[in-house]
């Protein structure tokens, strides 16, 4: 036989119909015993169906009077009003709380424990036979079940099953709206509110960028109300939304630019496509004089650099030499194929060139690279990728979260 112990633990009380989910009453009959366990099944039988009734209209953890709400950010805490709330298919009382520890990063829910008590006539002696001169008189009778709700955490580790009340995503409450606000009703009015009106704002709840921190976009959506899918989502206080930045990218090759610095030393660049990402690459036009050995007569001077742009002069104790007429430019070397005059072999001369260098940027910003090392009105190149253009949505859902709906990239959005 299945095991017929009453929830309650009392050694001499027994049900049958929370095994039973069909049971739909209890049918005493005469010339036959009644027992205990035919009145418990009665009674819980009873209070099933009452109770699938109520969750009709209510659901728990519904307010239905007082039982507000107030953080404490920077003590991580939460108080609570008194007030009375639905919980397990009936309205039950609560006193207020104040100071709970509550965890502000992240979500976190706030409700109640809901602990159950056996009172027999050992704790009240009133739970007896009444009625003078009765067989009962005096002697035990029925136990009575006494159901009491606290405000708790979801980690708590408090007895009792927990209902939450609350649900806070960082510290802040995302539904205050004030009772009684019953799930069952507003679910019957719901879908009228959102075919007549969609979603819309009440008031409030404005958002507001607050720039990037550490890699995310912080945001600020302000206190209020919005309906959402027929719902009525109310907060007391802004809503912080962190969104890790995402974007897609586009390279460019080598932008040219002029190093111009104003004899500042550093050079900054606007760069012609922002926010850029990553930089990758940059180049300078830089000017350096050497001193060279001369080679053979008619013949070709290595440089000690590459990418040269440009001789600016060369010079050997009180002669200057002239290009074309003397020398040229060829392939990062100084050709004396030309028929004018050039240095005796051996010796050495000093020349002055312009010439291409990769740097490090000094620092770079969201539209601006600054460079050093390179000569006035010189060549820039710089190679880096920037964040393309997207329209993103922040909104909220049917719980009244915030979400984060990303667009798509394009270079046509303005």
């Amino acid at each position: 036989m299945p095991d017929f112990n009453h929830p309650s633990g009392l050694l001499d009380a027994y049900l049958r119909a929370n095994q039973k989910p069909t049971a739909a009453r209890s049918v005493p009959r005469d010339g036959k015993f009644l027992t205990s366990a035919d009145l418990n099944d009665a009674l819980f039988i009873a209070e099933r169906r009452n109770r699938r009734t109520a969750n009709l209209v209510a659901k728990d953890g519904d307010r239905i009077e007082g039982a507000d709400i107030s953080i404490d950010r920077d003590a991580s805490t939460a108080s609570m009003t008194a007030g009375l709330i639905y919980i397990n298919g009936d309205v039950k009382s609560i006193e207020a709380a104040n100071d709970i520890a509550v965890n502000i990063v992240g979500d976190y829910r706030v409700g109640v424990r809901l602990n159950k008590t056996v009172v027999t006539e050992v704790e009240d002696p009133s739970l007896v036979g009444l009625h003078p001169g009765s067989k009962s008189e005096g002697e035990a009778c029925a136990a009575i079940e006494v159901e009491t709700i606290i405000w708790a955490t979801q980690d708590d580790g408090g007895e009792g099953e927990f209902y939450a009340v609350y649900l806070l995503i960082d510290g802040t409450v995302i539904d205050q709206t004030p009772p009684p606000a019953l799930t069952g009703i507003t679910q019957a009015i719901s879908s009228y509110d959102y075919n007549a009106h969609g979603n819309y704002i009440v008031k409030g709840c404005h958002v507001t960028a607050l720039g990037p921190i550490d890699g995310a976009q912080h945001f600020s959506i302000e206190k209020g109300t919005a309906n959402i899918e027929g719902f009525a989502r109310s907060r007391q206080a802004d809503l912080r939304h962190i969104e890790i930045e995402q974007p897609e990218t586009e390279q460019v090759d080598g932008e040219p630019h002029t190093f111009t610095n104003g004899g500042a030393g550093d050079a900054t660049i606007d760069v012609y496509h922002a926010p850029i990402d990553t930089v990758l690459a940059c180049t300078v036009e830089k000017q350096v004089t050497r001193t060279i050995t001369k080679g053979v007569t008619d013949s070709f001077d290595a440089l000690p650099d590459n990418s040269i742009t440009e001789i600016v002069a060369i010079v050997q104790g009180g002669t200057t030499y002239t290009s074309p007429a003397d020398y040229s430019l060829d392939a990062d070397q100084v050709s004396w194929i030309a028929a004018g005059s050039e240095p005796a072999p051996s010796s050495t001369y000093d020349i002055t060139y312009k010439y291409l260098d990769s740097v490090v940027p000094v620092s770079y910003s969201d539209s601006q690279v600054v460079l050093a090392g390179g000569v006035e009105n010189g060549t820039v190149t710089i190679q880096y990728t920037y964040k393309m253009p997207r329209i993103d949505l922040l909104c909220l859902d049917r719980e009244g979260r915030s979400e984060y709906v990303k667009g798509l990239s394009s270079l046509d959005i303005a």
